[in-house]
């Protein structure tokens, strides 16, 4: 089993100085970028091994004003690191803005390389 989520965050960091992979307590400092892994699992063994995991992970936006630029900001790390877009929706909230993205990928173990998952990964 692999994890990219480490890797997701440090790159997130970069536009974001608050991004976590725990829910924010009441007194959070925004904007803050919420990092979940939501699927890994084996997508494929070849002697025994896994050889292919697939991946998703659900990064939230949230902020008190908007949440527009980090969106696009988020898009552009995970495309670069091979994730692909599955889900993108705001989620409503009284106190703060919220957007959820959902991502996904193939992960080659053996050669450290991610495909894009051609199948609908859609969360449901």
């Amino acid at each position: 089993m692999i994890s990219m989520k480490e890797v997701i965050m440090e790159e997130l960091s970069q536009v974001c100085d608050n991004v976590t992979d725990s829910y924010p307590k009441d007194d959070a400092t925004y904007p803050l970028l919420l990092c979940l892994e939501n699927d890994n699992h084996v997508k494929v063994t070849f002697d025994g091994k896994e050889s292919i995991s697939y991946l998703k992970y659900k990064i939230d936006i949230l902020d008190l004003k908007d949440t527009t630029e980090l969106t696009f900001e988020v898009n552009k790390i995970m495309a670069k690191l091979g994730f692909k877009r599955i889900k993108c929706k705001d989620i409503l909230e009284t106190d703060r803005k919220r957007k959820s993205i959902y991502y996904d990928a193939l992960l080659d173990i053996e050669n450290n390389y991610i495909y894009e998952n051609q199948e609908n990964g859609e969360e449901k």
